[in-house]
């Protein structure tokens, strides 16, 4: 009843995560996995793929460098999709609002209303502890979004052939969850749900293709955002956009980006024309400070 796709890029990991879905799912499944390791295709490429070769109308995209921790979560899975006929994407991480400024799925310091994640998030490239991510303010076991994770999340076969990903404008490996989010989010509902829990362990890598393919996604769909699934009022949705540039004008003078670099992102942004000048100053001040 799902068709599990993964672009793989290590025997290993593949190895372990086909035990855990094996062990874990609770549903009649089947594994499409891609090996990557060489080809290095784009992974809206090779799920773009996955959708066309999957036998079932449920689709779960995730990494392989996790484990499954709830004990039937395919089954909380054909659930959802059953219950509600406009669910399109079901995610195990998002946010109910895309800010207008170039961002991943969230920023950092953004009130805890807008986030919604529940996965044990262990840590590949820094030092920090293991920890069990947890925001839910709704208290709900489903709570609709703007965007998703790409960790893991769902999706159905039709609606995915219809809204494909974009593997023309994405061709890395970032970006994509955001992108298939806002094309799949105008048309059905977006959601988290709390009813399945994985173990994730790593973090992410957020060097310089990481920031192209956000430009890149945020240039296609700069006259839609921000996308607000949470009626911020006009300040709090200011806060986010103040700390989601400076988080991403941090990232971008960590990869070695000029502040000249920072300032045409900023211009290119729209974020002046939207939230006025008194933030698109104090924005351009941080371009020069970071």
């Amino acid at each position: 009843m799902i068709s599990v796709i993964i672009c793989s890029v290590s025997v290993s990991l593949l190895e372990n995560i086909r035990s855990s879905i094996t062990k874990t799912i609770g549903v009649p499944f089947e594994i499409l996995a891609y090996d990557n390791a060489i080809a290095q295709r784009g992974i809206c490429e090779i799920y773009n793929q996955g959708v066309m070769d999957a036998n079932y109308e449920i689709l779960c995209f995730v990494h392989e460098d996790v484990e499954f921790n709830s004990i039937g979560w395919g089954k909380e899975v054909v659930q959802a999709f059953g219950e509600n006929r406009r669910l399109g994407l079901l995610g195990i991480a998002g946010s109910s609002y895309k800010s207008l400024s170039p961002s991943g799925w969230q920023a950092t310091h953004i009130p805890a209303k807008i986030n919604f994640i529940h996965l044990t998030q262990h840590y590949k490239y820094s030092e920090k502890a293991e920890e069990i991510k947890y925001s839910n303010e709704s208290s709900e076991d489903l709570a609709k979004v703007a965007v998703i994770d790409g960790v893991w999340f769902c999706g159905k076969k039709n609606i995915l052939t219809k809204y494909s990903f974009d593997s023309l404008l994405l061709q890395k490996f970032h970006g994509y969850d955001i992108d298939i989010s806002l094309s799949v989010g105008a048309h059905f509902d977006v959601c988290v749900t709390f009813k399945v829990l994985l173990t994730h362990f790593s973090e992410g890598n957020f060097g310089k293709d990481w920031i192209s393919s956000v430009l890149l996604l945020h240039e296609k769909w700069r006259h839609t955002l921000p996308l607000n699934k949470s009626n911020l009022t006009e300040i709090e949705m200011k806060f986010c956009e103040l700390k989601a540039f400076k988080s991403f004008v941090n990232t971008m003078r960590k990869a070695g980006c000029s502040a000249i670099s920072c300032m045409k992102v900023l211009n290119r942004s729209g974020l002046r024309n939207r939230f006025g000048t008194l933030l698109y100053f104090r924005l351009a001040l941080k371009c020069f400070s970071a």
